[in-house]
């Protein structure tokens, strides 16, 4: 799996199973790329693109206590087009809110 791509996301107060040593709950159970969450193409079926590389502004995000940490991914297409993902992440509820901007500079 590559690792420019948001590839796990483990809830903090869940478990996979009962045991009170089993693992932190994953939320993301992938095989493929192009099946990872937040995958972004344009005028192309996702399951044909090339997963770009992205240049992410922090190697892990972790939030504490009420608290929300953004996360900003930036990549240009070779058609072009700038990608630049932010996801703000909020500790209190496990929402998270997904901001995209294109930018076609053609």
């Amino acid at each position: 799996m590559p690792d420019n791509f948001v590839s796990s996301g483990r809830l903090k107060d869940f478990r996979e199973s009962l045991e009170k040593e089993s693992e932190l709950k994953e939320l993301i159970t992938v095989e493929s790329p192009q099946e990872f969450p937040l995958n972004f193409s344009w005028g192309i079926d996702p399951a044909k693109t090339v997963v770009p590389v992205y240049a992410a502004d922090m190697d892990s995000v972790h939030t504490d206590g009420g608290s929300k940490s953004s996360l900003t991914m930036k990549t240009a297409l070779p058609s072009g087009i700038e990608l630049s993902r932010t996801i703000t992440f909020n500790d209190s509820d496990y929402m998270m809110d997904l901001v995209v901007d294109v930018f076609n500079g053609t």
